[in-house]
C-alpha cells in the first residue's frame, strides 16, 4: 500500500456540546469534503437535571443536523439542515444543491420545509449562491 492510503482521511469530533450528544465528521476525498454535524440534546431523566439549551441564534434548539459537500475546489455544492425548537413543536429543514441539468443548470434549488404545529409550510426558489444564514 502506499502511504497516501494510510493517511487518516476521516477526523471525528464528540461531546463538544453542554448536555447533548455531538458528534462532527469530516470526510476527505479526491472528489471534495464532507461534513455531517448532529447535536441532540439529552433528556432530564438520563442526566438527573434539566439540560442545558443549545443555542442557534435567537433559539433554543433541541435538535440540530447538518450535512455539506463541497467540490475540488472548495465551493459548496449541497448544504442540508435541520433543527428542531420550541420543546418540539417545531422543526425547519433546508435542503440546498446544484441543479446539474435543464434549463437552471448552474443555480442552487432551495427547499424550504418548516412544520409548526402539525401545519407544513414549503418554499422552494433557485438562487445563485448557497444559503448560509441560520434557519
Amino acid at each position: 500500500m502506499s502511504d497516501d492510503k494510510k493517511k487518516k482521511k476521516r477526523t471525528v469530533k464528540k461531546n463538544y456540546v453542554k448536555d447533548a450528544k455531538s458528534k462532527k465528521v469530516v470526510k476527505k476525498t479526491r472528489r471534495g469534503t464532507t461534513t455531517k454535524e448532529r447535536v441532540s440534546q439529552y433528556n432530564e431523566g438520563y442526566l438527573g437535571h434539566k439540560p442545558a439549551d443549545i443555542p442557534y441564534g435567537d433559539k433554543k434548539l433541541w435538535e440540530k443536523r447538518f450535512k455539506s459537500k463541497t467540490d475540488k475546489a472548495g465551493k459548496e455544492k449541497m448544504r442540508r439542515e435541520k433543527i428542531v425548537f420550541d420543546d418540539g413543536n417545531q422543526m425547519t429543514k433546508r435542503t440546498q444543491r446544484k441543479v446539474r441539468f435543464g434549463p437552471k443548470k448552474g443555480k442552487f434549488k432551495i427547499k424550504t420545509t418548516h412544520y409548526n404545529r402539525g401545519e407544513k409550510t414549503v418554499t422552494r426558489r433557485y438562487k445563485d449562491a448557497i444559503n448560509k444564514d441560520k434557519l
